[in-house]
């Protein structure tokens, strides 16, 4: 089946309404110490998903977000601008600011897919076609001199409608730019503009940053994204409490200082280190971006539009964050977090003015690193945009690496969450069977998603494949309930833990079986069961009808217990089903990609003249045309 495409129907640029811009509007905006870190970095990318409503005009829809952009634009105006830089030879001297003089607009783009908006959400993995929702893809900030500022792409689906933003990194942080599309939103509905575009120089800084450099080719490096997958996890609101809880008791804090987006992060922090298996003694690193605005001193508005954000890092080795509980990581992440105040942003600032270097994208890059982005904590959901609440909310391919986990609040609300996670295949695999996340699901920890079909659309998630972790120091090894139809022996249940035999087939792909018996005897069941009870003393104290009680709810809880487990291994039969398939998918495609390619060699062999050519030595024909005959 040839993958879905996107067809581009149209573009145009939207600029803000002249009459209402401010009396400043055509002074230069300088960039801050914050903000020329991130030169290197891909556009930011996230979008909506929308139920498209009867009797919907696409061309009627597109005309009031094209006119309300407009005038959320006059607000916002430095985002139809393009960056401009003044630099000198001698001294070195290149300055980058944004150039309001130079407004050609915001680009907009209506695109059309053949798709359902459930063929985006409850797909297994985050499905590629998504990156083409978005205008800008590849572009980094120091792009935004010839390209666009902030690229809208709306893209009709059969079912839906996907309003995607592509915007500089230099301009916005994530605050900043859910900032901007709440006041569009807002536009669109016809209310009063309440958001506006604030911005001030940070005290204590020249508001002119000098990079000593001569030319942008001294310091831009672009990044070559790996071949990665992505996988969203949703965290109910009673899981996330659960983690929270159980975070802060392991850690004996009676006062609930950790919170529930840092029992997440440690959560995951744990589970993708013990995945990837690096050495007990090599070190891990977790990544927080950090919003600066009120940890300086003075504080910056909330409102502060741009980008001041920092990474926040905690590091430990692989052995000590295996060796402790979620309580012990979360502490770490919570102590990093208190510690980043006003002194220590300042210093990385000072740090950073004394060797004004742009960041490498590859140099955030390690292979033992976890990088949170993003916040649960961004209203996206109230950006509705005339359509009612969105369905999802995706993000692009900007920006992305092994270790990559990007977090959203879940659609339910009420302390939810989503969490993107962007891993390397071989990892992402393993994940998925990690056994801690199995024993979770055993205890009702909580409940990530994976594919079911059919499976409706309420939810951008699905409720039904496992993906977190317990806490334990060293849980024990996974257990899968497969049912055994062939046993028939023994009145309890008889586990043999299975052992996981790993081997390559003929393309060097690992297959995992995992093997257990579980023995079971309906006879001897029905025996143990369903037995005569003993007969009642009329001259005692009741203690026999005691004893028939307490062997009634016993009884009543092992069958509960029994029905439960075998809803569990229906469960984990279907999504080991699904793995399955999904590897005899890939190994299709490469064994269809490999005779593809010796289909070629053997045609650009016959082309070269045969085996004889194809050796170095020249073929007959090729000997006659080089001498002319």
């Amino acid at each position: 089946m040839a993958s879905p495409t996107v067809k581009l129907i149209s573009e145009c640029y939207i600029k803000p309404t002249d009459d209402d811009l401010p009396a400043d509007a055509n002074q230069p905006i300088h960039l801050t110490p914050f903000e020329l870190p991130f030169l290197n970095f891909n556009y930011s990318q996230k979008s909506l998903f929308f139920a498209k409503p009867p009797d919907f005009s696409i061309t009627t829809y597109l005309d009031e977000l094209r006119g309300s952009l407009s005038t959320t634009l006059t607000h916002f105006y430095p985002l139809a601008a393009r960056l401009a830089t003044r630099k000198q030879e001698n001294p070195p001297s290149y300055v980058i600011y944004i150039d309001p003089q130079n407004s050609p607009g915001v680009k907009f783009v209506y695109a059309k897919a053949d798709l359902n908006v459930s063929d985006i959400l409850t797909s297994t993995y985050v499905p590629s076609v998504v990156y083409s929702f978005f205008d800008l893809n590849n572009a980094i900030s120091h792009d935004g001199h010839t390209l666009p500022l902030l690229s809208i792409q709306v893209t009709e689906l059969n079912d839906g409608i996907c309003i995607g933003g592509s915007i500089n990194h230099l301009i916005a942080d994530g605050t900043s730019f859910w900032h901007f599309m709440a006041a569009w939103s807002e536009s669109f509905g016809s209310k009063k503009q309440k958001r506006f575009f604030k911005r001030q120089a940070l005290e204590g800084y020249d508001p002119i940053i000098n990079l000593p450099f001569t030319h942008h080719d001294e310091f831009i490096k672009r990044f070559q994204r790996p071949e990665y997958k992505e996988k969203f996890f949703h965290f109910s609101s009673a899981i996330v409490s659960r983690l929270k809880a159980k975070a802060n008791a392991e850690c004996n804090d009676t006062h609930n200082k950790i919170s529930s987006l840092q029992a997440v992060a440690a959560l995951l922090w744990r589970c993708v280190t013990r995945v990837r298996r690096q050495p007990g003694h090599s070190e891990t690193i977790c990544n927080l971006v950090t919003n600066n605005r009120l940890r300086l001193n003075p504080p910056l508005p909330d409102d502060y539009f741009g980008s001041p954000i920092q990474y926040m890092t905690e590091r430990a080795t692989v052995e000590d964050l295996m060796a402790h509980g979620l309580g012990w990581a979360a502490l770490r992440l919570r102590e990093a977090v208190a510690n980043h105040d006003n002194a220590v942003v300042k210093n990385l600032v000072d740090s950073w003015l004394k060797n004004p270097m742009p960041y490498k994208f590859s140099g955030l890059s390690h292979p033992n690193t976890v990088n949170f982005v993003s916040s649960p904590r961004f209203d996206m959901y109230g950006c509705e945009f005339g359509l009612g609440k969105a369905l999802a909310a995706r993000s692009g391919g900007g920006n992305k690496d092994d270790g990559k986990m990007t977090m959203y609040p879940g659609r339910d609300g009420g302390g939810s969450m989503d969490v993107e996670v962007c891993l390397l295949p071989k990892y992402m695999v393993d994940l998925e069977d990690d056994h801690e996340t199995e024993q979770d699901r055993l205890n009702d920890q909580f409940t990530p998603t994976s594919p079911q079909r059919p499976r409706p659309v309420h939810n951008h998630h699905h409720h039904c494949s496992t993906t977190t972790t317990t806490t334990s120091p060293q849980p024990p090894p996974p257990v899968h309930n497969h049912h055994h139809k062939g046993s028939n022996l023994g009145f309890k249940s008889i586990q043999i833990r299975g052992f996981k035999s790993i081997y390559k087939n003929k393309i060097g792909v690992q297959i995992r079986f995992n093997w257990i018996w579980k023995f079971k005897s309906n006879q001897i069941r029905r025996w143990w069961f369903g037995g005569r009870r003993p007969a009642l003393d009329p001259n005692s104290d009741g203690g026999g009808r005691r004893r028939e009680h307490a062997e009634e709810r016993e009884r009543e809880r092992e069958i509960e217990r029994r029905e439960r487990e075998e809803r569990e291994r229906e469960e984990m039969r279907r999504r080991s089903e699904e793995r399955r398939r999904v590897r005899c998918r890939v190994e299709d495609d490469r064994q269809q990609e490999a005779r593809g390619t010796r289909r070629r060699a053997k045609r650009s062999q016959r082309r070269r003249g045969g085996r004889r050519g194809s050796r170095g030595v020249p073929s007959g024909g090729a000997l006659r045309r080089r001498e002319g005959v």
